[in-house]
Protein backbone atom coordinates (compact mmCIF):
# COMPACT_ATOMS: atom_id res chain seq x y z
CA UNK A 1 0.00 0.00 0.00
CA UNK A 2 0.98 3.32 -0.59
CA UNK A 3 -0.11 7.22 -0.67
CA UNK A 4 1.34 10.40 -0.97
CA UNK A 5 2.38 13.32 1.88
CA UNK A 6 3.42 16.63 1.89
CA UNK A 7 6.30 17.07 4.13
CA UNK A 8 7.46 20.70 4.74
CA UNK A 9 6.74 21.35 1.24
CA UNK A 10 8.02 18.48 -0.45
CA UNK A 11 6.04 15.41 -1.32
CA UNK A 12 6.96 12.32 -0.41
CA UNK A 13 5.63 8.64 -1.13
CA UNK A 14 4.95 6.50 1.54
CA UNK A 15 4.68 2.38 1.40
CA UNK A 16 3.76 0.83 3.94
CA UNK A 17 2.10 -2.34 5.16
CA UNK A 18 -0.21 -1.31 8.33
CA UNK A 19 -2.60 1.22 8.06
CA UNK A 20 -1.97 3.14 11.27
CA UNK A 21 0.52 5.03 8.99
CA UNK A 22 -2.33 6.45 6.16
CA UNK A 23 -4.57 7.80 9.61
CA UNK A 24 -1.68 9.70 10.91
CA UNK A 25 -1.04 11.15 8.18
CA UNK A 26 -4.23 12.04 6.59
CA UNK A 27 -3.90 15.77 6.91
CA UNK A 28 -0.99 16.02 5.13
CA UNK A 29 -1.94 14.10 2.02
CA UNK A 30 -1.21 15.39 -1.27
CA UNK A 31 -1.66 14.65 -4.92
CA UNK A 32 1.40 16.26 -6.43
CA UNK A 33 4.30 14.10 -8.06
CA UNK A 34 6.40 12.71 -4.80
CA UNK A 35 9.76 13.45 -5.34
CA UNK A 36 11.23 10.87 -2.09
CA UNK A 37 9.44 7.70 -1.60
CA UNK A 38 10.11 6.04 1.99
CA UNK A 39 9.21 2.87 3.49
CA UNK A 40 10.09 0.62 6.33
CA UNK A 41 11.42 -3.04 5.92
CA UNK A 42 9.97 -5.94 7.99
CA UNK A 43 14.40 -6.49 10.06
CA UNK A 44 13.41 -2.42 10.86
CA UNK A 45 9.97 -2.57 12.23
CA UNK A 46 11.44 -5.60 14.10
CA UNK A 47 14.23 -4.18 15.60
CA UNK A 48 12.13 -1.14 16.47
CA UNK A 49 9.72 -3.25 18.40
CA UNK A 50 12.69 -5.24 20.15
CA UNK A 51 14.53 -1.91 20.97
CA UNK A 52 11.02 -0.59 22.71
CA UNK A 53 10.83 -4.34 24.53
CA UNK A 54 7.73 -4.09 22.70
CA UNK A 55 5.58 -1.87 24.61
CA UNK A 56 4.26 -0.01 21.46
CA UNK A 57 2.20 -2.12 18.38
CA UNK A 58 4.12 -3.30 15.42
CA UNK A 59 2.37 -0.44 13.23
CA UNK A 60 3.34 2.12 16.09
CA UNK A 61 7.21 0.95 14.82
CA UNK A 62 6.07 1.11 11.34
CA UNK A 63 5.36 4.62 11.82
CA UNK A 64 8.70 5.21 13.70
CA UNK A 65 11.08 3.57 11.31
CA UNK A 66 9.26 5.62 8.18
CA UNK A 67 9.12 8.96 9.78
CA UNK A 68 12.87 8.03 10.45
CA UNK A 69 13.31 7.27 6.88
CA UNK A 70 11.48 10.41 5.80
CA UNK A 71 13.78 12.63 8.00
CA UNK A 72 17.43 11.54 6.91
CA UNK A 73 15.82 11.81 3.28
CA UNK A 74 14.07 15.33 3.22
CA UNK A 75 18.25 16.57 4.69
CA UNK A 76 19.08 17.20 1.14
CA UNK A 77 16.14 19.48 0.52
CA UNK A 78 16.67 21.48 3.43
CA UNK A 79 14.86 20.13 5.82
CA UNK A 80 16.00 19.71 9.39
CA UNK A 81 13.95 17.97 12.24
CA UNK A 82 14.58 19.33 15.35
CA UNK A 83 12.90 17.71 18.65
CA UNK A 84 11.18 20.77 20.19
CA UNK A 85 7.75 22.10 20.90
CA UNK A 86 6.61 24.88 18.94
CA UNK A 87 3.60 27.31 19.59
CA UNK A 88 2.50 30.23 17.17
CA UNK A 89 1.24 33.82 18.28
CA UNK A 90 0.22 36.17 15.74
CA UNK A 91 1.47 33.87 13.38
CA UNK A 92 5.18 34.01 14.72
CA UNK A 93 6.47 30.82 15.85
CA UNK A 94 8.73 30.21 18.73
CA UNK A 95 10.17 27.09 19.55
CA UNK A 96 11.06 25.22 22.64
CA UNK A 97 13.94 22.97 22.95
CA UNK A 98 14.56 20.31 25.92
CA UNK A 99 15.61 17.59 27.94
CA UNK A 100 12.94 15.14 27.87
CA UNK A 101 10.78 15.73 31.27
CA UNK A 102 11.94 19.38 31.76
CA UNK A 103 8.31 20.50 29.92
CA UNK A 104 8.05 21.66 27.01
CA UNK A 105 4.53 20.51 26.69
CA UNK A 106 3.46 22.26 30.21
CA UNK A 107 5.11 25.49 28.82
CA UNK A 108 3.26 25.68 25.65
CA UNK A 109 -0.18 25.39 27.41
CA UNK A 110 0.86 28.11 29.66
CA UNK A 111 0.91 29.87 26.10
CA UNK A 112 -2.08 28.88 25.41
CA UNK A 113 -3.77 30.10 28.47
CA UNK A 114 -2.05 33.47 28.66
CA UNK A 115 -2.48 34.04 25.27
CA UNK A 116 -5.72 32.45 24.14
CA UNK A 117 -6.64 31.95 20.58
CA UNK A 118 -3.90 34.11 19.36
CA UNK A 119 -2.06 31.10 20.35
CA UNK A 120 -1.88 27.79 18.05
CA UNK A 121 0.27 24.90 18.76
CA UNK A 122 2.44 23.90 15.75
CA UNK A 123 3.75 21.18 16.85
CA UNK A 124 4.26 19.42 20.23
CA UNK A 125 7.53 17.15 19.46
CA UNK A 126 8.67 16.91 15.74
CA UNK A 127 8.37 19.75 13.76
CA UNK A 128 10.75 20.14 10.60
CA UNK A 129 12.52 23.55 9.60
CA UNK A 130 13.43 25.05 6.45
CA UNK A 131 14.60 28.42 4.96
CA UNK A 132 12.23 30.40 2.92
CA UNK A 133 13.80 33.49 1.30
CA UNK A 134 16.34 33.58 4.21
CA UNK A 135 14.04 32.85 7.41
CA UNK A 136 14.08 30.00 9.25
CA UNK A 137 10.57 28.39 8.88
CA UNK A 138 8.82 25.99 11.46
CA UNK A 139 6.47 23.50 9.70
CA UNK A 140 3.68 20.91 11.23
CA UNK A 141 4.51 16.85 11.11
CA UNK A 142 2.37 14.23 11.35
CA UNK A 143 4.81 13.33 14.04
CA UNK A 144 3.62 15.34 17.06
CA UNK A 145 4.17 13.43 20.26
CA UNK A 146 1.92 11.89 22.67
CA UNK A 147 -0.51 13.95 23.35
CA UNK A 148 -0.90 14.69 19.63
CA UNK A 149 -0.77 18.68 20.01
CA UNK A 150 -0.02 20.35 16.84
CA UNK A 151 -1.63 20.67 13.44
CA UNK A 152 -0.94 20.78 9.65
CA UNK A 153 0.41 24.85 8.87
CA UNK A 154 3.66 26.92 8.78
CA UNK A 155 5.07 29.70 10.71
CA UNK A 156 8.20 31.60 10.81
CA UNK A 157 10.55 31.34 13.51
CA UNK A 158 10.62 34.47 16.04
CA UNK A 159 13.02 32.68 18.62
CA UNK A 160 14.34 29.75 19.82
CA UNK A 161 14.62 29.22 23.58
CA UNK A 162 16.81 26.30 25.44
CA UNK A 163 14.04 25.38 28.46
CA UNK A 164 15.63 25.02 31.65
CA UNK A 165 13.52 24.10 35.33
CA UNK A 166 14.41 27.43 37.78
CA UNK A 167 12.96 29.04 40.73
CA UNK A 168 12.85 32.62 38.99
CA UNK A 169 11.65 33.57 34.80
CA UNK A 170 14.50 34.67 33.41
CA UNK A 171 15.46 34.66 29.72
CA UNK A 172 18.78 35.69 28.01
CA UNK A 173 20.64 35.45 24.70
CA UNK A 174 22.35 31.96 24.73
CA UNK A 175 25.81 31.39 23.43
CA UNK A 176 26.50 29.35 19.98
CA UNK A 177 28.26 26.46 21.92
CA UNK A 178 25.03 26.32 24.25
CA UNK A 179 22.76 26.47 21.07
CA UNK A 180 24.72 24.16 19.03
CA UNK A 181 25.21 21.37 21.92
CA UNK A 182 21.45 22.13 22.57
CA UNK A 183 20.11 21.35 19.06
CA UNK A 184 22.87 18.50 18.26
CA UNK A 185 20.79 16.77 21.42
CA UNK A 186 17.24 17.08 19.83
CA UNK A 187 18.13 16.24 15.99
CA UNK A 188 18.30 13.03 13.90
CA UNK A 189 22.00 12.78 12.62
CA UNK A 190 22.30 12.09 8.61
CA UNK A 191 23.88 8.69 8.07
CA UNK A 192 26.30 9.23 5.11
CA UNK A 193 28.58 12.57 4.11
CA UNK A 194 26.76 14.10 1.42
CA UNK A 195 23.41 14.48 3.82
CA UNK A 196 26.00 15.48 7.30
CA UNK A 197 27.46 18.47 5.08
CA UNK A 198 23.70 19.74 3.93
CA UNK A 199 23.00 19.36 7.90
CA UNK A 200 25.81 20.66 8.56
CA UNK A 201 25.36 23.90 6.65
CA UNK A 202 21.83 24.67 7.99
CA UNK A 203 22.54 23.93 11.54
CA UNK A 204 25.32 26.88 10.96
CA UNK A 205 22.58 29.05 9.08
CA UNK A 206 20.31 28.42 12.41
CA UNK A 207 23.03 29.59 14.91
CA UNK A 208 24.11 32.30 12.81
CA UNK A 209 20.34 33.70 11.72
CA UNK A 210 18.35 32.78 14.69
CA UNK A 211 17.79 34.44 17.97
CA UNK A 212 18.14 31.79 20.63
CA UNK A 213 17.68 31.83 24.48
CA UNK A 214 18.57 30.16 27.77
CA UNK A 215 14.77 30.17 29.74
CA UNK A 216 14.56 29.28 33.42
CA UNK A 217 11.23 29.31 34.71
CA UNK A 218 9.26 27.58 37.28
CA UNK A 219 5.66 27.13 35.37
CA UNK A 220 3.68 29.91 36.66
CA UNK A 221 1.43 31.85 34.09
CA UNK A 222 4.39 34.50 34.35
CA UNK A 223 6.65 32.03 32.45
CA UNK A 224 4.80 32.31 29.51
CA UNK A 225 4.87 36.69 29.15
CA UNK A 226 8.44 36.23 30.04
CA UNK A 227 9.91 34.33 27.44
CA UNK A 228 7.28 35.97 24.99
CA UNK A 229 8.56 39.78 25.78
CA UNK A 230 12.22 38.43 25.64
CA UNK A 231 12.04 37.07 22.38
CA UNK A 232 9.84 39.60 21.19
CA UNK A 233 12.60 42.29 21.93
CA UNK A 234 10.29 43.64 24.68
Amino acid sequence: MEFCVSLAGVPVRVVHKYEHIRALCNDYLTDEEPIVTVSATDEEIEAESELTNGEFPIEICEGTCIHRAATRALVKYGVMLIHSAVITVDGEAFVFMAKSGVGKSTHIRLWQKVFGERAVVLNGDKPYFTFENGVLTAHGTPWRGKEFLGCNMKAPVRGMCLLHRGAENVISPATSRDAVGQIFHQVLLPQDGAEMASFMMMMDKIVRNVPIYNLYCNMDDDAARVSYNGMKGN
